[in-house]
């Protein structure tokens, strides 16, 4: 695996690590949004965009987003932030601050955490069997999807992926093949700043239960969006980096 990625401008660090779909180049909005110099390494996830190779587990995904972004601010966004949330656990003097935005941090009930590995394994050979551009398109007519404005969905890039790269990334980096990090949470002091839509009802829930389990975490409600945050509001996300990084 070769990880590919873009850097911009000078000055302390922030690596940033899409979704789902995405690519690197889903970060331009917010790298527009940004009021301050800082460098910001957008990297192209396995299975996306120009990375090449065949996609690791999650803690191997890790270790290489790690040996790219070095000490930094690991800023992800869903898949991109349980990936983050690996690199801070595995290699935490590595990470300034942990930003992880609607990110998952493992389905803890085995039963439940298998039936999720069925759904991600069904739906790797979904996208298999219908080709990335109809595949996309039943992907953003999700629920979750639903407070994101057309104009914010990456159509484009997200239809620039292969589908044997994400059923790839669906069958290893899935939140089914994820191991559930509760437990190695609660001893990870890294700073910690839990970003959710306040509609993505979830993940608010989610970010709660983050919230009592790591000593140094915060969570930061954004009013008015839903799932996609990076996407949806890329200002107040921009806001939250500016004070941070």
């Amino acid at each position: 695996m070769q990880l590919s990625r873009t850097t911009e401008g000078s000055g302390l660090r922030a690596v940033l690590l899409h979704g789902f779909t995405q690519t690197s180049q889903a970060w331009a909005p917010l790298r527009q949004a940004l009021r301050r110099d800082l460098t910001t390494i957008a990297i192209d996830l396995p299975g996306h965009g120009a990375t090449k190779g065949d996609v690791p587990n999650l803690w191997v995904t890790a270790d290489a987003v790690a040996e790219i972004g070095g000490t930094a601010t690991y800023v992800g966004y869903s898949m991109g932030g349980r990936i983050a949330l690996h690199v801070a656990l595995a290699r935490p003097a590595l990470v300034d601050q942990l930003v992880i935005v609607g990110a998952h941090p493992g389905i803890d009930r085995p039963a439940e955490r298998f039936q999720r590995l069925v759904q991600d394994k069904a739906m790797a050979q979904r996208v298999l069997d219908i080709g990335v551009d109809a595949f996309i398109d039943e992907w953003l007519a999700q629920p979750m999807f639903s407070t994101l404005a057309p104009e914010a969905r990456g159509e484009s890039y997200r239809r620039s992926n292969t589908a044997d790269g994400l059923a790839q990334s669906l069958r290893s980096n899935g939140t089914g093949s994820q191991d559930a990090l509760w437990d190695r949470m609660r001893f990870c002091d890294v700073p910690t700043h839990v970003v959710v839509g306040e509609h993505d009802t979830k993940f608010v829930e989610l970010g709660q239960r983050i919230f009592d389990t790591m000593p140094n975490a915060t969570v930061h409600v954004v009013a008015g969006v839903g799932h996609s945050v990076p996407l949806e509001a890329p200002e107040a996300l921009a806001d939250l980096l500016c004070v941070l990084v």
